[in-house]
């Protein structure tokens, strides 16, 4: 994309921190990992569920 001249905000997703990683040293702005994510959301739901 930055090859065509986009200037915009780059987001992907990615499966786990290890292509994260390699997506951040190549220039995109924000990588989710919705896998971790949800597992942290998931963790925090039962942590304080009352």
């Amino acid at each position: 994309m930055r090859q065509n001249n986009y200037r915009g905000k780059i987001t992907v997703t990615s499966s786990g921190h290890q292509d994260a990683k390699l997506l951040k040293r190549e220039g995109v702005d924000l990588v989710l990992i919705p896998y971790v994510d949800a597992a942290k959301e998931a963790v925090d739901q039962l942590m304080f569920a009352q």
